[in-house]
């Protein structure tokens, strides 16, 4: 059997529960949290005055993403004019518009061998289909000589895929924007718009 001060700690505790439920339940009861409709007006005018403020401001990330894809075909092609100088062999960039892919290659005896990526070490290919950093970006109108392959001689000249010594462009493209990429005869000089 209990003794009386602890019957009476009991009922003192359980009388500080009955005053907290009852003060929770006074103080956050629905009636006392609740929006007007002029507060919820006012909330989502807010929130649509910062959607149209924020969202124009994404159309610079497309920009600079489309951009740095752009950058990386120029170092590549670069790369693989400058493996043909200095290695005095054929090297060449063959573009995939239906597929989003390029790869750059070089000949030796009688083969085309995959050029190494001079970061990596693995071969030397983008695939804008699945690559993290250029996913999304669409390869278009591209032409050297009426053919889709960027070669370059043992000098460094660019020519199409018949040996042909010709100037050539490709585009690039990402949510409605475009770059592209000319490719100047002789001397191989590239320019970006």
């Amino acid at each position: 059997m209990m003794n009386s001060s602890a019957h009476s700690r009991f009922n003192h505790t359980s009388g500080w529960k009955v005053f907290l439920y009852s003060w929770v339940f006074n103080n956050f009861s629905l009636k006392k949290c609740a929006l007007t409709l002029f507060e919820i007006i006012v909330i989502i005018l807010i929130i649509g005055i910062l959607a149209i403020v924020a969202l124009p401001r994404f159309g610079i990330f497309y920009e600079i993403k489309l951009q740095g894809a752009a950058k990386k075909v120029v170092s590549d092609i670069r790369y693989a004019q400058s493996m043909a100088l200095s290695y005095h062999t054929f090297t060449r960039i063959v573009f995939d518009e239906s597929n989003d892919i390029y790869r750059g290659e070089y000949f030796y005896g009688d083969e085309w061998r995959s050029l190494s990526d001079p970061f990596t070490g693995d071969e030397l290919t983008l695939d804008f289909r699945t690559d993290n950093q250029y996913k999304g970006i669409d390869i278009l109108n591209v032409d050297f000589g009426d053919t889709t392959t960027l070669m370059f001689d043992w000098q460094g000249i660019p020519q199409d895929e018949n040996g042909l010594d010709r100037s050539g462009s490709l585009s690039l493209s990402y949510k409605g924007r475009l770059i592209t990429i000319t490719v100047a005869p002789r001397t191989g000089k590239i320019n970006v718009e």
